[in-house]
């Protein structure tokens, strides 16, 4: 969602170009590159060591129309239409094909919104505490993708399906001692347990609120609000499924 960054200069381009679109718009020579790390079809950036000539405009930045963008996916954009990540978000970042408002991607609101979120896209995250990956999930060229098997990017055992209740029990340097050298770090204690309040409020178990509760009261006013907002919908969860059993099915037996 941000530009690519190289060694003279930045460069914003449409989202999911590709990057050979990039390196030959801007004038860099590909086999010049030390490194490429992308995400799939949704974000990259590359970077390098290496002196990178500009041969295209004098400020350093590069800006493409949305006509552009559209153009230059008709092209060389490998993607095949087939609107699989669009329908799959469960907060709709995608606002059209090859367009992102960040604003409301589930990575951009459990990793780097520092304030509050926004109450209607706290129930569509669901029980996600850090990123997201559904779109990846959803591509079909995805699926074609070899499982790594680099140490460094193998899931650590403590970070696989943990209990929200025992995530919630976290201090401060429980966190950091738990997340050390994790990008889970990055969204700091307090945007950690604003993730976890909203999870706890979605996930329907009313065994949560208490632990909820706790936090009601807490002096940083980010988690004492989510924690109110889990509180009602826990609540709310509670009554809808007591209706629900209240509910007389009659039954004739022949």
């Amino acid at each position: 969602t941000g530009p690519a960054v190289v060694k003279k200069g930045n460069y914003r381009v449409p989202i999911g170009t590709p990057l050979r679109f990039l390196l030959e718009t801007v004038g860099v020579d590909e086999s010049r590159l030390n490194r490429v790390f992308l995400g799939g079809p949704m974000m990259g950036q590359a970077a390098s060591r290496l002196e990178i000539p500009i041969t295209k405009g004098t400020s350093g930045v590069v800006d493409f129309s949305e006509e552009e963008a559209r153009a230059t996916h008709a092209k060389v954009h490998p993607c095949i239409r087939c609107g699989y990540c669009l329908d799959a978000c469960p907060t709709d970042a995608f606002v059209a094909p090859y367009v992102l408002d960040a604003s409301r991607c589930i990575s951009y609101l459990t990793i780097e919104l520092r304030g509050v979120i926004p109450d209607e896209l706290r129930a569509p995250l669901g029980n996600h505490l850090f990123g997201c990956d559904i779109c990846q999930d959803v591509c079909p060229w995805n699926r074609k993708a070899a499982v790594t098997e680099t140490p460094e990017f193998l899931p650590r055992p403590n970070a696989v399906a943990p209990r929200l209740s025992e995530l919630a029990e976290l201090s401060e340097e429980d966190f950091r001692q738990r997340f050390k050298n994790s990008p889970v770090k990055r969204a700091k204690w307090r945007g950690f347990m604003r993730n976890v309040l909203v999870a706890l409020g979605n996930s329907g178990e009313r065994a949560f609120l208490e632990i909820v509760k706790r936090f009601m009261d807490h002096s940083d006013p980010m988690l004492a609000e989510t924690a109110r907002w889990a509180a009602q919908r826990l609540q709310t969860a509670e009554e809808e499924k007591r209706e629900q059993e209240n509910v007389a099915f009659p039954h004739e037996f022949v």
